[in-house]
Parts: structure tokens; C-alpha cells; sequence
């Protein structure tokens, strides 16, 4: 895409939305790269436009310490319901499976890893987030992007 066009572009979203959100994950600093190049540069978007939103990970399993409204819900929580509603009560730093409720501990395999499924759930938990972000926020009109978005590429005549 042209330079030009890449800026009329940036002036169309910044006319049709108040912010983005992009929506990434801990230590994807990477694709977060890829998409400040695109949109500050490319579109010329304004740092203050962006909000580079860090989500849920499945690395951090039931404790997802940036997810603001799960922290939220913690802390205002009285100490006789537990953690929250997915740990156990008196968890131990480190010892997530088994600190997860029973109804949960399927998705904490052996080796760390989660499957599928509770992938699906943190990536869930992540839009709840950025979205519980941008309600919070004066804004009226926000774009969400994941940090996989890509531009599409000139096909190659050849």
C-alpha cells in the first residue's frame, strides 16, 4: 500500500473511532512490534490513539494478574469466599493445578501446558478485559484489534 494511502487510512479510522485497543499478550513483544510499526507509522496514528492492551495468558493460569477486572473482583471479594471464583481458598504461590476449583483442574495438564479449550477461555477473558478497559474509559467509539492482524501483502505476479 502506498504511503499515502496508509495515511488516508490512519485519517479514516481516527474519524471513525475515539482509540484502539490492541490486544496482546504478555512477552508477544514481537507482534506488539509489528503493530506500532503498522499503526504509528504506517497509519500514522498518535500514541494517545493506542492503548496496547496486555491480556490473559495461559502461562499464568487461574491467576491472570493484569486481567483488571479479575483483580477487581479479589480484592473486593470478602477473605472467607477465597481467591476468586476459579482458585481455591490458601493457594500457595506456584502451585496452580492444584489450587484451581475441581471443576477446573482439567485444564491444567501435568507438563503446564492448557489445552484448547482453556485457551479459548483466556482468550475470552482477554476481550472481557479490554473491553472492561474501554467502558471504563471516556472514550464512546473504540476499534479492538488482536496483535495478529496483517496487512495483506502485494500478490506476487510471478
Amino acid at each position: 500500500m502506498a504511503d499515502s494511502s496508509w495515511q488516508q487510512a490512519g485519517l479514516h479510522l481516527r474519524a471513525a473511532f475515539d482509540h484502539v485497543w490492541v490486544l496482546t499478550l504478555p512477552g508477544s513483544s514481537q507482534r506488539a512490534g509489528y503493530m506500532r510499526q503498522s499503526l504509528e507509522e504506517g497509519l500514522r496514528l498518535p500514541r494517545s490513539f493506542l492503548t496496547y492492551f496486555e491480556g490473559a495468558s495461559g502461562h499464568e493460569w487461574g491467576t491472570w494478574p493484569r486481567v483488571d477486572f479479575l483483580r477487581r473482583a479479589r480484592a473486593a471479594a470478602p477473605a472467607s469466599e477465597g481467591q476468586s471464583w476459579w482458585m481455591a481458598p490458601s493457594c500457595a504461590a506456584g502451585q496452580t493445578e492444584r489450587c484451581l476449583l475441581p471443576k477446573f483442574r482439567s485444564c491444567a495438564t501435568a507438563n503446564g501446558s492448557v489445552p484448547r479449550l482453556c485457551n479459548e477461555l483466556c482468550y475470552t477473558l482477554s476481550v472481557l478485559a479490554a473491553l472492561d478497559d474501554f467502558l471504563r474509559s471516556p472514550h464512546e467509539f473504540a476499534l479492538l484489534l488482536e496483535d495478529d492482524v496483517r496487512t495483506r501483502e502485494p500478490r506476487d505476479p510471478c
